[in-house]
């Protein structure tokens, strides 16, 4: 509403001076007509009355102001570039979403431009994404009875298990001409749009560029009798060459909003799919059969050509790699090629008159430069998708407050400095009405604050002071006005009443704030919601989207649905190892699949260490690392003495082509770090290297009994388990057996492994009830450190863990003191990440101690910054989702260290009764099993 004209006739009256103190003097009557009982004008009463009541009726008109105004901030306040909404929430971006689908995917890669200026060019003419073949999927074999894994098919089929990944998709391309020039620019464009629109359990394992093939249509046109030498020839051929180019490879239609609005196209069918930069693509380009030859007929070309500016008639239209015995049929040799129109350079055919024959009357051939063609092609003007925004309206300084006393007529002496004690106490009994009035003003001047999506601190009630420095009552009050000033500023702060505030507008995105259940600070519980309510339409956009060493818009929601991580967990650079929770991707931790060609012993030309970036590697060059990629494993053999020494596991961090060469990251392994003084030292042909063998281990737990063995029966016992194994279901058989241990008797005899039932879970408190089956009776408590134990089939560890699955990963300690029932919260922790995750991502919880916590978040925020790489860190991550283990070894005496005093007390104790084999796998230690105990 711009004016009170327009308001309805009774709410222009009820803001009217008149009908406000003819409210306000019933309102007396009714209520004070015995201590009030004068009403006329001439009253002093009234007389303030009246003086109130202007500043009322003020406020009220200023309420009727236009709406872009009241929202409008002051200048100072104002954002170049924005509104009053940021752009972020304007339809560009909260009506798009990241790509999901696969048309999402072509459009934003047809999207891809060089510049984002005129001069430049889109990279792509045509993309599809398609699942990828079976034949060329991930794969890899679980052995049953080695219960590892590798990538390497078994030689007897029924002894492993075959394994799929899923979610790998190949991408073809078909490049602009200008890409074909410069292919590294569009290459890294590509890279970083893949890179940054990743999606949970999804990626391209394949970038197939399609290949060109020239097309050479033989066209020979007939003019109209009134073109000859001295017409524009070159505008003819430029228009020749459009028209062919346009029906071979059609251009991408691109609009802008306006066009597809003024088209009738809704904002909901504009505004979908990803956010594009450079107009709406509302149709995409026919789907590229990348397994199949490009057919094209030329025959529609013909109405094309003539409806040119000049053009009479086609005498010939074909080419000579047509079809045979059809002139118009024209097909590329093999599949995976595209037309490409005249060659990579069309204008300089066009220039000779051999492909394109333009004859004028009496059969005269008209040419025209190449040059001259050239500047007759007019490339479309680029669009610029500019974000919408509602604009900034005028500000009013709707703060600004005119004391009632300073219309007050002179005669109450309002005005003058006081000289009776009646005179003060009048200025008294005024402030509390002006200060309510003046609050009021600030109130209504607070509306785009209140009302902003982007919010800070819990300032939600107006508060000023009245008076300004040079009035009477500003020294009438100026012994108490401090105290009243910190008052005010104290009764503007209302943290209630900013959650009820962000609760109404998180309601307009169907959303709500989540329930203050874990224990932590207001403040951070605050932070959590405004941080949600800020990046709502990001976080929407983003939601199914991951990056490396970031948070992802799914873990922020989770966190902000939860009330958790305060504005941290919003950060562009968030402290990875202090997180709420972490959310880990199955499939980020899994190597690179291996070229078949190098699980034979390679042999590297030398060995060095190199320094890149503060970083050190071992760099081995070979005769052939043509088909070595980022990722891969490796297993790095040296041979000091006479064994072999097998260092497994070892991801390939860096691959140059130029030089053949590959480097292993001596920050992501200790062990290949304590060996490679060696290993440099060495002569190259004791030094090789092959594909890993095995590149994990099913899991071993080890066994540890609770100290709370109350409540069940004497042939079950209560376990602790860290990690613990959550997808472990009651009835699940496990087998409790020694492993290295100093008894050799012992250690071989595996057919007396103690066989157990799953009785009860526990997976808040990493607890399982087993009962006793068969085989040997529980060890006994001091004896527990020489077991582990696993799952007995194999039916979780062949299962496929790393295909769209997520793992959460939470403190236990903060359910545990959050409530008596921890586990009504842990049932609804799991619901509301349910409710956030894509409903065909899988997800596991885990409730970690605060100490494993705590190291797991170490471990995640260097593998995360390392870039994920399959190294020390990684191998931790994966151990503690109980999802395998670091692949082992014992090899003998060429293959071990010789303990050193204090490696010998790790592994026996003090008072040498112990017994740690996870020491002696770590350090490499030799060992003599104990023949006679």
């Amino acid at each position: 509403m711009s004016t009170t004209e327009s308001l309805l006739p009774i709410v222009r009256d009820d803001i009217h001076f008149n009908r406000l103190l003819e409210q306000a003097t019933h309102t007396i009557n009714q209520y004070a007509s015995e201590s009030w009982s004068d009403t006329a004008a001439h009253d002093p009463g009234m007389t303030f009355l009246e003086a109130l009541g202007y500043g009322v009726a003020d406020l009220a008109y200023r309420q009727t102001l236009p709406l872009t105004d009241l929202l409008t901030p002051p200048p100072e306040q104002q954002v170049e570039g924005d509104g009053l909404f940021p752009q972020e929430f304007g339809p560009q971006q909260a009506l798009t979403c990241g790509p999901i689908s696969e048309g999402d995917y072509r459009r934003a890669l047809l999207d891809l431009h060089s510049t984002g200026t005129e001069e430049g060019y889109f990279f792509f003419c045509n993309a599809q994404l398609i699942r990828e073949p079976e034949s060329e999927r991930y794969q890899y074999w679980y052995h049953t009875q080695e219960r590892e894994y590798s990538f390497t098919a078994p030689d007897v089929p029924d002894s492993a298990v075959s394994i799929t990944l899923r979610g790998n998709y190949h991408l073809y391309l078909v490049p602009a001409r200008e890409t074909q020039d410069n292919p590294e620019l569009a290459k890294a464009a590509l890279e970083t749009c893949l890179s940054n629109h990743r999606n949970f359990g999804e990626s391209v394992s394949k970038v197939i560029w399609l290949t060109p093939e020239d097309l050479m249509p033989e066209i020979v046109i007939e003019l109209q009798e009134d073109i000859g030498k001295n017409s524009n020839v070159a505008a003819i051929l430029a228009d020749v060459y459009r028209v062919t180019e346009h029906y071979i490879t059609p251009p991408v239609p691109r609009y802008s909003a306006e066009e597809l609005q003024d088209l009738g196209v809704t904002n909901e069918d504009i505004f979908q799919g990803p956010r594009l930069q450079h107009g709406w693509i509302p149709q995409l380009p026919l789907a590229i059969n990348g397994e199949a030859k490009v057919v094209i007929n030329l025959s529609g070309l013909a109405t094309s050509l003539l409806a040119i500016s000049g053009v009479k008639g086609i005498r010939t239209l074909g080419t000579e790699q047509s079809v045979q015995g059809d002139l118009w049929q024209w097909e590329t040799s093999t599949a995976g090629r595209y037309p490409l129109l005249w060659g990579h350079d069309p204008l300089s055919v066009l220039a000779e008159g051999l492909s394109v024959r333009l004859l004028a009357v009496g059969d005269v051939q008209l040419t025209a430069a190449k040059d001259e063609i050239q500047a007759e092609l007019v490339r479309s003007a680029l669009i610029h998708n500019t974000p919408k925004i509602l604009p900034y309206g005028q500000w009013r300084d709707t703060a600004r407050y005119y004391p009632a006393s300073d219309v007050v007529p002179p005669c109450y002496d309002l005005l003058t400095l006081p000289t009776t004690q009646t005179q003060t106490h009048l200025h008294q009994f005024l402030l509390t009405f002006e200060q309510i009035l003046a609050n009021d003003y600030q109130q209504q001047a607070l509306l785009p604050t209140l009302l902003a999506f982007q919010r800070e601190g819990d300032k939600v009630w107006g508060s000023q002071w009245p008076f300004s420095e040079q009035s009477m009552a500003q020294h009438v009050h100026e012994d108490y006005r401090d105290q009243l000033a910190q008052f005010l500023d104290k009764s503007e702060h209302d943290r209630v009443q900013e959650l009820t505030i962000i609760q109404f507008l998180l309601s307009y995105f169907n959303s709500h704030l989540a329930p203050d259940v874990f224990l932590q600070s207001p403040e951070q519980y605050l932070l959590s919601q405004q941080g949600y309510l800020s990046r709502h339409s990001l976080l929407t956009y983003n939601r199914a989207n991951t990056r490396i060493a970031e948070i992802s818009a799914l873990q922020q929601r989770i966190a902000a649905k939860l009330g958790l991580g305060g504005e941290e967990i919003f950060d562009r650079a968030p402290n990875l190892s202090n997180l709420p929770f972490y959310l880990v991707e199955h499939r980020q931790l899994l190597p690179r699949k291996p070229y078949d060609g190098y699980n034979s012993d390679q042999t590297p030309v030398n060995a060095r260490v190199d320094t890149l970036d503060g970083h050190e590697y071992l760099t081995l060059s070979s005769a052939d690392t043509a088909q070595l990629v980022v990722g891969q494993l490796v297993d790095v053999i040296f041979v000091e003495t006479d064994d072999e020494f097998v260092i497994r596991g070892q991801m390939i961090k860096l691959v140059d082509p130029d030089s053949n060469s590959f480097s292993l990251s001596l920050d992501s392994s200790e062990q290949l770090l304590r060996h490679v003084q060696t290993i440099i030292d060495l002569s190259a042909e004791r030094i090789i290297w092959r594909n890993s063998a095995i590149w994990l281990q099913d899991m071993d737990y080890p066994l540890a009994y609770s100290e709370d063995q109350n409540g069940i029966s004497s042939d079950e016992r209560r376990l602790n388990c860290m990690p613990f194994p959550v997808m472990a279901v009651v009835g699940d058989e496990l087998s409790l057996q020694f492993q290295i241990t100093p008894d050799i008797t012992q250690a071989q005899n595996s057919d007396n492994d103690t066989l157990v039932h799953i009785m009860a879970i526990d997976r808040i408190r990493n607890m399982i009830v087993v009962k006793h089956i068969s085989g040997p009776s529980f060890p006994e408590r001091d004896k527990t450190s020489y077991y582990r134990w696993h799952f007995s089939s194999h039916g979780q560890a062949s299962s496929d863990r790393f295909s769209f699955m997520l793992s959460a990963v939470f403190d236990l300690n903060s359910i545990l003191e959050l409530s008596s029932d921890p586990y009504a919260t842990e049932a609804w922790v799991k619901e509301t990440i349910l409710a956030e995750i894509p409903s065909h991502i899988g997800m596991l919880i885990h409730w970690m101690p605060r100490g494993h916590f705590s190291q797991f978040g170490l471990f995640y925020e260097r593998w995360q910054n390392a870039g994920t790489p399959l190294g020390d860190d990684a191998f931790e991550l994966i151990y503690n989702l109980a999802l395998g283990q670091r692949p082992t070894q014992l090899l003998g005496i060429g293959g071990m260290f010789v303990a050193t005093l204090e490696q010998q007390e790790d592994v026996i104790g003090a008072d040498g009764t112990e017994w740690h084999s996870d020491v002696v796998i770590q350090d490499e230690l030799f060992y003599v099993p104990d023949t006679q105990n």
